[in-house]
C-alpha cells in the first residue's frame, strides 16, 4: 500500500467510468469522468437527480470502485490507499444521515477519544452547538434510534459535526445541509471557507 503525502490533498478523476449491475444491458452512470478539484479548492456537482453525484462520492472514499480509470486522491489512487488511511483522510457527509440510540457525545465523537472541548468546536463549526445545548442534557441527551428525536436539518449538522471534528484533509458533501435552513446553511459554508 501507499501513503499520502504531507500538506494538502486534492482529488481527480481520470477517465471513470462506473456502473450499477454487471453485464453489457446495465448503462454506465458514469462514463469516461475525468475533474480535478486542487487542495483548498471547492467544487459543486450540479446535476438532475441520477445523474451521477453520490456515485462520484462514493467513489471518492471507495465505498465502491469504478469499472474504469482512476479516482485518486493527494496524487494517490485510492485502490492503493490502506481503508483507514483514505478515511481518516477524506470525510463524506450524505444528505441522508444515520444516528445511534445514544448521547449526543458519542453520536459525535464515534469511536474517537475526543474530548467535549473538540466536540463543541465541532458543533459550533457545524451550526449545532445552539440547539445541542438546549436539549435537556445538551451533549448528554440520548437521541432516540436513527435520531427520530431531531429534525432533519439537526440531524444533518450532527453529522456535519462528526465529519469535521476529525478534521478530514478532504471534506466531500452530498447535500448535506439540503434540510438546514438556509441563514444557518449560509453560516455553515461561511464556516468551512474560513
Amino acid at each position: 500500500p501507499l501513503a499520502l503525502p504531507a500538506g494538502g490533498l486534492g482529488l481527480a478523476f481520470d477517465d471513470v467510468v462506473f456502473s450499477y449491475g454487471a453485464g453489457a444491458a446495465s448503462a454506465p452512470v458514469l462514463g469516461g469522468v475525468s475533474f480535478e478539484v486542487a487542495a483548498g479548492e471547492t467544487v459543486a456537482l450540479v446535476g438532475s437527480t441520477g445523474s451521477g453525484k453520490t456515485t462520484i462520492c462514493e467513489l471518492a472514499v471507495r465505498l465502491m470502485d469504478p469499472a474504469a480509470g482512476v479516482v485518486s486522491v493527494g496524487g494517490v489512487d485510492v485502490a492503493h490507499l490502506p481503508p483507514a488511511e483514505l478515511r481518516a483522510a477524506v470525510g463524506l457527509v450524505f444528505q441522508e444521515t444515520f444516528l445511534f440510540a445514544d448521547t449526543v457525545r458519542e453520536n459525535v465523537r464515534l469511536s474517537t477519544d475526543a474530548g467535549d472541548e473538540e466536540i463543541r468546536e465541532a458543533l459550533r463549526a457545524a451550526r449545532a452547538d445552539r440547539f445541542v445545548a438546549a436539549l435537556p442534557d445538551g451533549l448528554d441527551t440520548v437521541l432516540g434510534e436513527r435520531g427520530v428525536t431531531l429534525s432533519g436539518g439537526q440531524r444533518q449538522r450532527l453529522a456535519l459535526a462528526r465529519a469535521l471534528l476529525r478534521r478530514p484533509r478532504v471534506l466531500i458533501l452530498d447535500d448535506a445541509t439540503s434540510a438546514v435552513d438556509p441563514v444557518i446553511e449560509a453560516e455553515i459554508l461561511d464556516e468551512l471557507r474560513a
